[in-house]
């Protein structure tokens, strides 16, 4: 044995054994103090049990490169599999954090046999990756609401089977324009719903496919005059059966100040449609959701920033939709997985996203829901379905730098407790902290990212922005797909009264 290792076994044996003796002579507690830390470091007197942060050994086993899912670190190096993608992932950062340049780019410049669709807010995304993402032999589509011109169309009535189908539509356009309803207003949100869905059905009816559209939904509201009397002899011809002629005659005999706020509340929640470039848009069928099945195929949804509670309702009504077709089999069980990068989340109305969550995974889709803070998700699901979407919805959670005080405690508390027991000499004492403080969670390294799956221990990754990694900036380099070339300007087809 080397001199120098026995040195320190006798220095240590020793400072034990006077430890006592020293303990009774005035003046030696820092000596007594420093022979016990040194012995309880030495042989592990401080045991540590309950919460801790994943080792790499420990992380590789389930993140690691191999996989073909989800990135979480930005550099490819920490991928979940895909059956834990399908799972979903919940990303919570602040403006500025880096959900777009560590999460969303990294995910849309790797991920490959698959289709992607991404909500581009400010249509940077699509400028910077859409000529890669064409380079790598996806089909590149862009449903373009800040330039509307050059987009392709999505037409939501054409995709409506049944009554229930037209019920969840109108009640979307309205929550969509009203998105927090307080105790006892029901009536003033589900009445304009009751009537849009009436003249919907009319709609349908009729077999034209040039009027069945949104803008002509709204001309039979700004038609409906003081009574609905301009539109009885419409009702009369297009009802599609006799229980709709009553509803509406019901609907009429309300009180007249009452139908008059109803119909406001109803044109209000279609105010985008009065940009004729939107209507438009909105009665052309090009979008076609099984084609995402067939052909690996990039679809950006591009919306402005700072019209992103107008045109809320047609992002809304575009998820409800694409999540309802995944149910037909015939062209999910064999056809590509899709991966959907939602941002900004926060500002979405899904009726029964929480169950959506939990049932879209069977079908192949990955869902990544970016938040700027849980507060966003509470306001617009409530408490309840809230908590059920990011515990019971999203397997993976991904927290990063500069978190409010309110998601910094939840992230405090679901990293969990950690327990120290500390023996010296006959003597035992245990205290408990947390594994990481809510300040330290909210002050964390702006390359830094909190990763929590499920009932494994949390992990602190390390995440590298997609401009900091050389293939996906030379990517980023490549010219962007030019959008869809300008539709000649034509008019809009409308509704025969008479």
């Amino acid at each position: 044995m080397e001199p120098l290792v026995i040195l320190v076994v006798l220095v240590l044996f020793g400072l034990w054994c006077l430890r006592g003796l020293w303990s009774g002579i005035p003046g030696s507690g820092l000596l007594s103090s420093l022979g016990s830390k040194l012995f309880d470091t030495a042989f592990n007197r401080e045991k540590q049990s309950g919460a801790h942060f994943q080792k790499e050994r420990e992380t590789s086993e389930w993140l690691n490169a191999r996989n073909r899912g989800l990135i979480l670190d930005g550099a490819g190096q920490k991928r979940l599999s895909e059956e834990t993608s399908f799972q979903h992932v919940a990303v919570i950062s602040p403006t500025g954090a880096g959900k777009t340049t560590r999460y969303i780019a990294p995910n849309l410049l790797t991920l490959d046999d698959c289709s992607v669709i991404v909500t581009d807010p400010s249509g940077e995304l699509y400028a910077k990756t859409s000529g890669a993402m064409a380079s790598r032999g996806f089909a590149v589509e862009v449903l373009n609401l800040a330039d509307p011109v050059r987009s392709l169309g999505y037409n939501p009535l054409s995709k409506l089977e049944s009554h229930g189908d037209i019920d969840k539509l109108s009640h979307v356009l309205m929550r969509s324009a009203n998105p927090v309803v307080k105790p006892g207003d029901e009536i003033w949100y589900s009445e304009p719903q009751n009537l849009m869905a009436i003249l919907i059905r009319c709609l349908r009816n009729t077999g034209e496919p040039e009027w069945i559209n949104l803008h002509n939904l709204l001309f039979l509201l700004q038609n409906f005059g003081r009574d609905g009397r301009p539109l009885i002899r419409f009702i009369a011809r297009y009802a599609p059966d006799e229980a709709t002629v009553q509803q509406f005659k019901g609907f009429v005999s309300g009180n007249d100040k009452m139908l008059s706020s109803f119909l406001t509340m109803g044109r209000n929640a279609l105010r985008a449609l009065n940009n004729p470039d939107i209507a438009s848009l909105l009665a052309r069928d090009e979008l076609d959701f099984q084609r995402l099945r067939k052909r690996k195929t990039a679809l950006y949804l591009v919306v402005p920033e700072t019209e992103a509670e107008v045109y809320g309702f047609i992002l809304n009504l575009f998820y409800i939709q694409f999540f309802a077709a995944q149910k037909s089999l015939e062209f999910t069980s064999d056809g590509l997985p899709i991966h959907v990068l939602y941002d900004e989340f926060g500002h979405s109305m899904i009726p029964g996203f929480d169950t959506v969550a939990t049932t879209i995974r069977k079908y192949r889709v990955s869902l990544s829901i970016i938040l700027q803070d849980f507060g966003q998700l509470r306001e617009r699901y409530g408490d309840h379905a809230a908590k059920t979407i990011l515990s019971g919805g999203m397997r993976t959670k991904l927290f990063y730098p500069g978190l409010d005080v309110e998601t910094s405690r939840m992230v405090e508390e679901m990293l969990g407790r950690v327990q120290f027991e500390t023996k010296q000499g006959r003597h035992k004492s245990v205290r408990e902290e947390n594994l990481l403080n809510a300040d330290r969670v909210r002050r964390m390294e702006k390359d830094q990212a909190i990763c929590v799956t499920a009932s494994q221990e949390p992990v602190i990754l390390k995440t590298t922005a997609c401009y900091e990694e050389s293939r996906m900036k030379k990517l980023m380099e490549l010219p962007p797909c030019p959008f869809p070339a300008p539709l000649p300007s034509s008019e809009l087809r409308f509704v025969s009264l008479t």
